[in-house]
């Protein structure tokens, strides 16, 4: 390799990391994620004055709720879980920008490069809970999408890999079997100090780990 061509892919290498970085740091990056979690937030707060006037001033007890009411709080368990997923479609993306510049630093091997282990890194740990709060919002998204196929009882040893990992991590935050999907959707956003309707608070977090990871690189 001429010195020419060595100069030459050089440059392309530090304006590609350059890219990265700024993609990574960039919060007009999230405005996407954020104008969907409005939207998000505005059907939260019609489905949640709508469960409330079915549920009058003091409340009804599960066992006596009609289908309609069962049907909102459905709909809120899906509208939740959805936040989840996109929240996690952001992880995912931050994790490929991570390793593509793990690669471009000068001691990558100091780096992870298993996502469980980047999930970790520079994340706030969540009260409560060894896990962080971005491994909490990625396990959560996967309960969401593949609860069913877990075995019924949630019994760690009856899994492996990811799937287990998963389930150690939603039991950590108070998810339960015995809970519906939004009743465990709930517990989740309380342990992330998540308020609904608004679920833009976890975009905020993503977003300062996201940030934090760019310092490192």
């Amino acid at each position: 390799m001429n010195l020419k061509t060595e100069i030459y892919m050089t440059l392309n290498e530090n304006r590609y990391k350059r890219q990265l970085l700024d993609e990574l740091q960039d919060p007009f990056v999230m405005f996407p994620f954020e104008s969907v979690a409005q939207t998000i937030n505005k059907a939260l707060e019609n489905s949640g004055e709508l469960l409330a006037d079915r549920m009058g001033p003091y409340g009804v007890a599960r066992k006596f709720w009609d289908v309609p009411t069962e049907l909102i709080h459905t709909e809120i368990g899906l509208l939740i879980g959805t936040a989840f997923v996109l929240g996690q479609i952001v992880i995912s993306q931050t994790v490929g920008i991570f390793l593509n510049l793990r690669e471009l630093t000068d001691y990558p091997h100091a780096l992870p490069t298993g996502k469980h282990d980047i999930l970790k890194l520079e994340a706030e740990v969540n009260t409560g809970s060894e896990f962080s709060e971005i491994q909490i919002i990625d396990s959560v998204a996967n309960y969401f999408k593949h609860y069913h196929e877990w075995p019924s009882d949630w019994i760690i040893s009856n899994t492996t890999g990811s799937q287990r990992r998963t389930i150690e991590i939603v039991k950590s935050v108070g998810m339960a079997t015995n809970n519906d999907f939004t009743e465990n959707l709930h517990c989740a956003l309380r342990h992330l100090k998540i308020d609904l309707p608004d679920i833009l608070p976890m975009a905020e977090k993503i977003m300062s780990w996201r940030e934090k990871l760019a310092c490192l690189l």
